[in-house]
């Protein structure tokens, strides 16, 4: 694609323009939404506040949507999923596969959340323990994405964006499975919450990390 001063965009700068016009576009969902999640952060009990409200847990499934093609363009550029198969991969088929693993990512979530579900588990609970990643991955991703920004506009190298970017990824991971064994350890014994947490989120995120580390 060429613009009018005679530059062509690669796939990169494209999806990055459409990035930008879809968050434009859904600025007021996700503003609306971004009080709640943030409290997701701080009491356990206000994910069942935000999925008990259609309105919010609506703009929270749009802001997940419309957040995981900038996360990938991040993750893409600055190198977060580096296997040593994407080495000499060039930028737009690096930016291909990193989006094709995430969405294998979310699959094996909703596959380990469909064979291990526990049974016994209120179904309100569960969906607002489920559905919690959506709220602390678009929190991770907006922060994520302001950070590089304000990094990369003061020059700072591109191995210390990244290193930041993983330090606050692996914060909020850390952060969302405390929140989540909140949610199941009230109503399940400890053990169970244990067992739901390495079948439910151990595994996948278990099986990303050991693909970045050994492809």
């Amino acid at each position: 694609m060429t613009g009018m001063t005679g530059y062509t965009y690669g796939p990169a700068e494209i999806a990055a323009i459409i990035c930008i016009l879809t968050v434009m576009l859904s600025v007021r969902r996700i503003t609306d939404v971004i009080p709640s999640m943030l409290g997701c952060l701080f009491r356990w009990k206000e994910a069942f506040n935000l999925e008990y409200s259609v309105r919010l847990s609506r703009n929270r499934n749009i802001t997940f949507i419309v957040l995981t093609v900038p996360a990938c363009l991040l993750a893409a550029r600055f190198r977060l999923y580096d296997p040593d198969f994407m080495s000499e991969m060039t930028p737009p088929l690096r930016l291909l596969v990193t989006c094709g693993v995430f969405i294998g990512y979310l699959l094996t979530r909703r596959l380990s959340g469909t064979v291990f579900r526990p049974k016994t588990m209120d179904r309100n609970a569960y969906n607002a323990a489920r559905m919690l990643f959506l709220t602390f991955f678009s929190l991770m991703s907006m922060v994520c994405i302001i950070t590089a920004g304000a990094l990369s506009f003061t020059d700072t190298d591109d191995t210390v964006i990244r290193q930041v970017s993983l330090y606050i990824t692996g914060g909020f991971y850390l952060l969302f499975i405390f929140r989540k064994c909140q949610i199941f350890s009230h109503y399940c014994s400890l053990f169970s919450t244990i067992l739901y947490l390495c079948t439910l989120e151990i595994l996948p995120t278990g099986l990303l990390v050991a693909s970045a580390m050994f492809l």
